[in-house]
């Protein structure tokens, strides 16, 4: 689980915001658009993406969590849909969200 889950952010107020996009990927800002999406993750697919920021592979996170690869490809899935991480020929999704959560988690 990320440090900063509910920090008082109202979700009426998070839809209307439209969060900063550089190169295709989803940039820290000052009002911290990316920690808000991080934060609207499950704690699964919190786990889910700390497992990949350790270098897990599906499998290893199946192994791990004790859920089926098919569940880890929702729940990765998912997290790219939160973090608007669309598929492109030129990036690689899975270290882009995996780049994400490493800045939020050190900015804390």
């Amino acid at each position: 689980m990320l440090p900063w889950r509910g920090d008082g952010v109202s979700s009426a107020e998070a839809s209307q915001r439209r969060p900063p996009r550089e190169a295709g990927i989803l940039v820290l800002s000052p009002r911290g658009h990316a920690r808000y999406a991080l934060e609207q993750l499950t704690d699964r697919e919190q786990d889910v993406l700390a497992l990949m920021a350790e270098g897990r592979s599906n499998s290893g996170i199946a192994s791990q969590l004790y859920v089926t690869e098919h569940t880890v490809e929702k729940h990765v899935k998912n997290i790219f849909a939160a973090l608007r991480l669309s598929p492109s020929p030129g990036d690689h999704r899975r270290v882009l969200a995996v780049l994400i959560y490493l800045r939020a988690v050190a900015a804390g």
